[in-house]
C-alpha cells in the first residue's frame, strides 16, 4: 500500500511498532502504553490517517492520526 499522498508522508510505516500514548472518541478503548505492529495505512480526504494496527494483545484497532497519540519505532 502506498504510504505517501500527494507528497505527505504517513505517520507511520507497514511494519513499525507504535506505542500508544492516548486514544480519543473509542468506546472500547486500546489502553494506554498498548503495543503494536502497523498492518494498513489510509489517507482520508479530509488530511486524517487511518493506521491499521495488530495489538500485541491480539486485537486489531485503528489509530486515527493526528487525533490519536503514539510513538513509532521504525522497522529496521
Amino acid at each position: 500500500m502506498n504510504t505517501q499522498h500527494n507528497n505527505v508522508k504517513a505517520p507511520a510505516c507497514v511494519g513499525d511498532r507504535v506505542t500508544l500514548v492516548h486514544m480519543v472518541g473509542d468506546p472500547d478503548p486500546i489502553p494506554p502504553g498498548a503495543v503494536g505492529t502497523v498492518v494498513g495505512i489510509d489517507r482520508w480526504p479530509d488530511a486524517t490517517w487511518n493506521i491499521g494496527v495488530h495489538w500485541d494483545s491480539g486485537r486489531s484497532l485503528g489509530l486515527i492520526y493526528p487525533l490519536d497519540k503514539f510513538t513509532v519505532e521504525k522497522k529496521v
